[in-house]
């Protein structure tokens, strides 16, 4: 199936992206930012092309990279206070990230493998409430990364639905959260649907793409990566609430557009290599 990108969908994923780092930072507010993250799982759907090596390229690589990064940072901060070395490593880690929001990526390429099995209309529309049924039977996981994945599920398979079968998705939605809303009450069940909602809108009305949407999909996953990194220094320098939202959400937006920059002379620098080979391959 052929997905045509959509301009709303990539000017929202960064709005989403600050949504997540304004809730991360605590800021009044916050708890109503937290629609951000269903809003990002039902696009998982939407970046589950290719193979499973540019998944894994797209996905597994960021997840490696950045859990080594902020292993270092805390790293840093046992041996600043004198706790040995590994004081903070847990196991779970190896699935979580060294920091908890990395959750993300390994649960995204785990959906894009599922997704690949679910291609009938009728069974990604029913996928949703099947899972909301098993989680109230069951219960909600309370373990990590089971418990994210709990949350991010039923998200991510509403947004396959939509995928598979159009605005009927919101059916499945609606349906998963009246079983969730009467047999298994949260407050996270109005979060899913709220947020999963306003993602189903933005993919239901296409704007015409650009580079500078795709430009803004692309920082997107930058700032919601590298948020954390900048939270830490502006809580090093004592700011809080809105100074360190704010702080937060430009100090992001500056390093994804550096590491975008970095990335791009990258690929330049091998095109233009490869364009110096190839005569002579030839």
């Amino acid at each position: 199936m052929i997905i045509l990108r959509n301009g709303l969908v990539d000017y929202s994923r960064l709005l989403a992206a600050f949504g997540i780092v304004w809730f991360h930072s605590g800021a009044p507010g916050h708890q109503v930012s937290y629609i951000s993250l269903p809003f990002f799982a039902v696009l998982i759907s939407l970046s589950g092309s290719g193979n499973l090596k540019i998944r894994a390229r797209r996905l597994l690589l960021p997840f490696v990279t950045w859990s080594v990064i902020y292993g270092m940072v805390e790293t840093m901060f046992a041996l600043h206070h004198g706790r040995p070395f590994l004081s903070w490593w847990l196991p779970e880690m190896i699935i979580t990230g060294t920091v908890i929001h990395l959750w993300f990526l390994p649960f995204a390429f785990m959906f894009a493998l599922i997704s690949m099995f679910i291609q009938s209309k009728r069974i990604a529309l029913v996928m949703p409430v099947a899972v909301a049924l098993a989680l109230a039977a069951i219960g909600t996981p309370s373990v990590s990364p089971l418990a994210q994945y709990a949350f991010g599920i039923i998200p991510a398979l509403v947004g396959l639905a939509h995928l598979r079968a159009g605005k009927t998705a919101i059916f499945s939605l609606v349906g998963s959260y009246l079983i969730l809303l009467y047999m298994r009450p949260s407050p996270d069940n109005f979060t899913i649907l709220a947020g999963s909602a306003l993602a189903l809108a933005a993919m239901s009305y296409r704007l015409e793409p650009s580079a500078l949407s795709a430009l803004f999909a692309r920082w997107s996953l930058w700032v919601y990566l590298a948020h954390v990194l900048v939270l830490i220094a502006g809580q090093t320098i004592r700011l809080e609430g809105i100074p360190l939202a704010v702080f937060a959400i430009v100090g992001s937006l500056l390093l994804a557009a550096f590491i975008e920059a970095g990335l791009s002379a990258a690929r330049r620098r091998r095109f233009k290599k490869a364009q110096m080979i190839a005569p002579v391959s030839g």
